[in-house]
C-alpha cells in the first residue's frame, strides 16, 4: 500500500514509479499538525477494504477525511482546503493590519482577530443553519457590519476568491499533468 501527501503526484505515475497498485492518494491541510485538518484522499481499485479501513482509522485521529473519486478531487481539495489555511492567514494578516491602522496595538490587533477567527469558526463548526444566516445573525440593516459587507462586495471580493481558487485549481492541475 502506498500513501501519498504530495501534491501533483497523480495515483497513476504513482503506480508507475512505486510498481504498486494499490495507493492511496490524500490532501491533509497544515491543521493535521494540531489535529484539526482535513484530508481529501482518493484510492485505487487495488486498495483492500482492509487499507482502506486501516488508512481511515489512522488519518482520522489528526483529521476530518473526505473521500473523493479521483486526482480531479484530490486537485480541487488542494485549491480549497490544501491552501485553505494561507487563505485565512493572509485574512488574518488584513485585519491585523487594518487594527493596527485603527490604533491598536500590534498584540490587542492580534488578540482581537484571533478569537474572532477562533469564535467564528467554532460558531460555524457547530452550525446547524447555513452560513450565510450565520452570516446574516451578525448583520442589522443599515449598520456597521452591512457597511464592510458592502464595501467588500462593491471591491469583487467574492470574485476575487473565485479567481483565486480558479488559479489554485488550474496550478494543482498543471502539477499533475507535469509528473506523469
Amino acid at each position: 500500500l502506498i500513501i501519498s501527501v504530495m501534491t501533483g503526484i497523480t495515483t497513476e505515475t504513482l503506480i508507475k514509479i512505486t510498481h504498486s497498485a494499490a495507493v492511496i492518494r490524500t490532501m491533509p491541510n497544515t491543521p493535521i499538525k494540531i489535529g484539526l485538518g482535513v484530508t481529501a484522499w482518493c484510492k485505487t481499485k487495488a486498495v483492500t477494504q482492509a487499507d482502506s479501513q486501516w488508512f481511515q482509522n489512522a488519518f482520522s485521529k489528526v483529521s476530518k477525511l473526505i473521500d473523493v473519486e479521483n486526482d480531479d478531487g484530490i486537485n480541487k481539495a488542494t485549491a480549497i482546503s490544501g491552501c485553505g489555511p494561507a487563505y485565512v492567514f493572509a485574512f488574518a494578516e488584513a485585519l491585523m493590519s487594518a487594527a493596527c491602522e485603527l490604533g491598536f496595538s500590534e498584540d490587542q490587533a492580534q488578540l482581537l482577530v484571533t478569537q474572532t477567527c477562533v469564535g467564528a469558526t467554532a460558531l460555524l463548526e457547530q452550525a446547524t443553519v447555513p452560513v450565510a444566516e450565520l452570516r446574516q445573525q451578525v448583520t442589522s440593516k443599515g449598520g456597521t457590519t452591512a457597511a464592510a459587507l458592502n464595501a467588500l462586495e462593491l471591491s469583487g471580493f467574492e470574485t476575487m476568491w473565485n479567481q483565486a481558487i480558479q488559479a489554485a485549481y488550474d496550478k494543482a492541475k498543471t502539477l499533475s499533468s507535469q509528473t506523469r
